[in-house]
């Protein structure tokens, strides 16, 4: 008889033997059977020498389910398909290198704002470009001022905006791959050009 069942009530001998019964029946079809017997009376051993530990007294439930927290669990039992070398719990691991996986790709759900912040970017740099050259080329042919403000100063307030507008979609999504840096490259390019423009013409460098 073993120092748990001298030692044991009925209800907590249940507990121990609920825990071995465990064990084994997660090694079955792992282990010949000879194998899962020598494991289940090691880890009965571990918890006669655990109870030992306690002394004389009576061991009460929140004692012994102490030990059997301190134990490995059952699982951790079960052996490599390749042996019968004991495993460990599972643990994280990173991904494999030669799974073919791209480390680059654009992360799931980012793809399509990382575009949008691309398209922004080029359209207010080449849009905004092109419709202030047309409408100071359209001021100068008509000598209208309004047509000046309206068509030179409305283009570079797009070309600002879009600008702005593109550099905040490649912030939060640049992840999302490479037109996540053509909408930044692009959006910085509208700012600045806009902003420039406009100091230039505020300067004189560009006769109105």
């Amino acid at each position: 008889m073993t120092v748990t069942a001298m030692r044991l009530d009925d209800a907590l001998q249940a507990l121990v033997d609920a825990r071995l019964d465990t064990i084994d029946r997660m090694l079955m079809g792992h282990l010949p059977r000879r194998d899962r017997l020598a494991i289940v009376q090691d880890v009965e051993g571990q918890i006669d020498e655990m109870l030992d530990g306690l002394g004389t007294e009576g061991v009460t439930r929140e004692a012994l389910m102490s030990i059997l927290a301190r134990l490995d669990p059952p699982e951790a039992y079960i052996p490599e398909p390749e042996g019968r070398e004991m495993v460990v719990p599972p643990r994280r691991v990173s991904m494999p290198a030669d799974l073919g996986v791209d480390r680059r790709a654009p992360a799931t759900g980012l793809a399509r704002p990382a575009k949008a912040s691309g398209i922004v970017g080029l359209i207010s740099l080449v849009g905004g470009a092109l419709g202030t050259v047309l409408g100071y080329v359209l001021a100068l042919m008509t000598g209208s001022m309004v047509l000046f403000y309206l068509g030179c100063f409305g283009s570079l307030g797009a070309m600002l905006c879009g600008g702005t507008v593109a550099i905040t979609l490649a912030a939060c999504f640049r992840r999302g791959g490479e037109w996540a840096t053509v909408g930044l490259v692009t959006g910085i390019l509208a700012v600045v050009s806009s902003l420039m423009t406009v100091a230039m013409v505020f300067t004189g460098v560009i006769p109105v």
